[in-house]
């Protein structure tokens, strides 16, 4: 082997491996910021969550609010209806 094809077969090693080194530091620059940019995402859909559920858990609050002053309403109502039927049966029991 002469002296050119052994300096040939160094440099093409050499550029090889350079490129090899850059490729690995260009994967860890993408996978550092892609880890940074996920996490960012993650803690935003955290918020959005939250934001969701406090919004949900006030509907439900109002929802339940409406519906024991309905159910109050219902309670009153048979209140009377049961008055009137025991009149309606005392009446009845004295004819």
């Amino acid at each position: 082997m002469t002296d050119q094809q052994i300096i040939a077969i160094a440099i093409t090693v050499f550029a090889v491996l350079a490129g090899s080194i850059f490729n690995n530091v260009r994967i860890s620059d993408l996978n550092t910021g892609l880890s940074a940019r996920i996490a960012e995402t993650n803690a935003g859909l955290n918020r959005r969550i939250e934001d969701l559920r406090d919004v949900l858990r006030a509907e439900m609050r109002a929802d339940m609010t409406k519906l024991e002053g309905k159910l109050d309403t219902i309670i009153n109502m048979l209140g009377h209806l049961d008055s009137r039927v025991t009149k309606l049966e005392e009446k009845q029991a004295s004819s």
